[in-house]
């Protein structure tokens, strides 16, 4: 059955039943009121002359009319005609109205970007507030430097009820600490009594590097608010670098900082839409982990050999353009492994090859188990090889689909002896493009 157009709220039918009432002007008869009974009987008389008038010229014509049967016909009113002519006048006028209002709504979708997953995405910093409350920690800035662990490790966490940003970049050449520039405020000075720093001192054997930032929680409906802002120096020693947010954190490497670590890590337990992690192309480890239940993990970062994206426990929103680094052998290139797990929250992944140096053969496991939409391209991951794609309904372009029974593969692009691998389970709709 085709689809009913309505313009307005208004059938094709409404339309021209209300634009045929434009046309047809009311009948006047209708609007005859009757005269009081005493201006009847008033005018009987006269009124009894004129009938009596009336049915003698009715007579008359009559008797005209069977005398000349021609003169009777013409004397009929013709209406087919002009009805049916207005008829197709209001029908074009209607749908020339619909054609006007679809192909308005058709240039306004068009002219409408489509969502590119980062809609309602909070602003940096600015998103979280409090950052005019007067009273300070300590009475200003505190400056912290924390011993690299004798693993080449180190770790900071944040405790607490307060909101702020972490922002890491690399220390001087020359330094060996891990340094930190803290600031902490608040508008109720009784909070920042409360506020905690434990780490382990210069000259320490150091079995484990961390900087451990407690703060006092606050109640649901409390008006006061308490912020953290850090900056993070990371020296050239440090190898494996964990940061956790048990507060509400907003985590941002600094793009023009280069950090080369064997292990990468953040983790975000606060169940609040406004955390954040936003890593840089240049975050280089053997391993990074990115993980959050709430919040975003958006931006660019470098995929050295192994990458882990997650929000599966939550409804995270992960948007991260991966860029695979330049292999060790040329000659050999090494693979690079892609794992994104996710929840109720929009993914988006881009695979963005160089192509300055060898293709490394590409691993990359898609699983998403709470029905959101996955986004994934790989159009410029110069993709060979074969896929395994189950997923609730999916959308799949520039692939070729196995016709035959090809075990767990069920689309290849370019050879179907390619070494690239891409394995997506998903319970809700799968975007994949090449």
């Amino acid at each position: 059955m085709a689809p009913i157009v309505r313009v307005n709220g208004r059938t094709f039918s409404e339309m021209v039943g209300a634009t045929m009432a434009m046309f047809n002007p009311k009948d006047h008869s209708g609007s005859y009121k009757q005269v009081t009974t005493d201006k009847v009987e008033r005018h009987s008389a006269s009124s009894a002359g004129y009938r009596d008038r009336e049915r003698g010229l009715q007579a008359i014509e009559e008797e005209e009319g069977l005398l000349n049967p021609d003169m009777q016909r013409s004397l009929r009113p013709k209406r087919s005609g002009t009805t049916c002519g207005l008829l197709w006048r209001i029908g074009g006028i209607v749908a020339a109205l619909i054609l006007i209002f679809s192909a308005g709504k058709l240039i306004v979708w068009a002219l409408t970007p489509a969502p590119g997953g980062l809609e309602g995405m909070p602003v940096f910093s600015e998103s979280l507030g409090c950052s005019d409350a007067s009273f300070l920690y300590n009475g200003g800035e505190t400056s912290v430097s924390v011993p690299v662990g004798d693993r080449n490790d180190h770790a900071v966490d944040i405790f607490g009820g307060s909101i702020g940003t972490v922002t890491v970049t690399e220390a001087p050449a020359d330094i060996t600490e891990v340094q930190y520039k803290v600031t902490i405020r608040s508008n109720d000075q009784s909070l920042l009594d409360q506020i905690v720093l434990q780490y382990p001192v210069t000259g320490e054997t150091v079995i484990f590097s961390r900087l451990l930032v407690r703060t006092p929680r606050l109640e649901r409906d409390s008006a006061s608010c308490l912020r953290h802002d850090v900056t993070m120096y990371v020296p050239k020693n440090v190898k494996k670098l964990h940061i956790l947010g048990h507060a509400t954190s907003q985590i941002q490497f600094d793009p023009h900082a280069r950090f080369d670590l064997d292990d990468a890590y953040v983790t975000l337990f606060s169940l609040d839409k406004r955390n954040m992690i936003m890593p840089s192309e240049n975050l280089r480890a053997t391993k990074v982990a990115l993980e959050l239940t709430r919040g975003w993990i958006a931006g660019h970062v470098s995929a050295v050999s192994s990458m882990s994206l997650t929000s599966q426990r939550g409804d995270g929103v992960v948007n991260v353009h991966v860029h695979p680094t330049a292999p060790v052998d040329p000659l050999n290139p090494d693979p690079i492994s892609l794992h994104t797990t996710t929840g109720a929250g929009r993914t988006d992944i881009f695979l963005i090859n160089d192509k300055a140096f060898p293709h490394r053969p590409i691993k990359s496991i898609h699983s998403s188990s709470r029905n959101a939409d996955v986004h994934l391209t790989y159009k410029e991951a110069q993709f060979n090889g074969n896929i395994a794609l189950d997923s609730g309904t999916f959308d799949v372009t520039g692939a070729n689909a196995y016709e035959e029974n090809n075990g767990p593969y069920t689309h290849w692009v370019g050879e179907k002896s390619g070494k690239d691998e891409i394995r997506v389970t998903s319970r809700g709709w799968t975007g994949l493009h090449f």
